[in-house]
């Protein structure tokens, strides 16, 4: 389904309208540029294991942000489950976006937001993101910044890391805030590096390693 998915985006990107799929099961052989748009799926069951899943072919990237220009740093996800890619989701660049009930599981990595070349991310909310990988579940950085963002009841566990919480450089990540969520690694739970400002509201910690390392 990648040709159908991809020609599906591009066309909700040029229109600014919303993309919704209300089919159960799509397949993808390559990464999906999702830059600037909103996606929609049908929520049911556990993990979203009767609604809408995407399901990679296992090297690659399913979601992914290819341009981080002004218009295309908007990209809202509901109601989806992402499975068996190299990283379930790559974004570069994003602004007050707005994820909720995205489950990302049998895949390495599951979401890098930010990287160490682009600026991070500001204003954004994730609720209900559940992540299940081998690799580290949720990675945040950015080259200068990556601020006040909230994370909501969320579920992070990896075989690395459950979460980083990074920033290369400049002002570092601050200000971001993580309510009643939990994270599980085999090395840690939660890693933070070059920040200021993280806050944890009832957090839960399940780590072999430390639950929290600062570096």
């Amino acid at each position: 389904d990648t040709v159908n998915l991809q020609k599906a985006i591009n066309l909700a990107r040029a229109s600014g309208l919303r993309l919704e799929l209300h089919g159960f099961s799509y397949k993808t052989s390559a990464a999906l540029d999702i830059s600037g748009v909103s996606i929609i799926g049908l929520a049911k069951g556990y993990r979203n294991q009767d609604g809408t899943v995407i399901t990679g072919s296992g090297g690659h990237d399913i979601f992914s942000q290819a341009t981080a220009t002004a218009s295309d740093t908007r990209i809202d996800l509901y109601n989806l489950r992402i499975k068996g890619g190299t990283c379930g989701i790559k974004v570069r660049y994003m602004l007050h976006s707005h994820w909720s009930n995205v489950h990302v599981t049998d895949c390495v990595d599951g979401v890098q937001f930010g990287n160490a070349s682009d600026a991070g991310g500001l204003f954004n909310t994730f609720d209900n993101v559940e992540i299940d990988v081998t690799g580290t579940a949720f990675d945040i950085n950015g080259n200068g910044f990556v601020n006040a963002n909230s994370f909501n009841q969320c579920f992070f566990k990896g075989g690395n890391y459950g979460a980083r919480v990074r920033c290369t450089g400049g002002l570092g990540a601050v200000s971001n805030v993580f309510n009643c969520c939990e994270f599980l690694g085999d090395r840690y739970g939660v890693e933070l590096e070059n920040t200021s400002n993280t806050i944890f509201n009832s957090p839960y910690f399940e780590s072999i390693g430390p639950s929290v390392n600062l570096v």
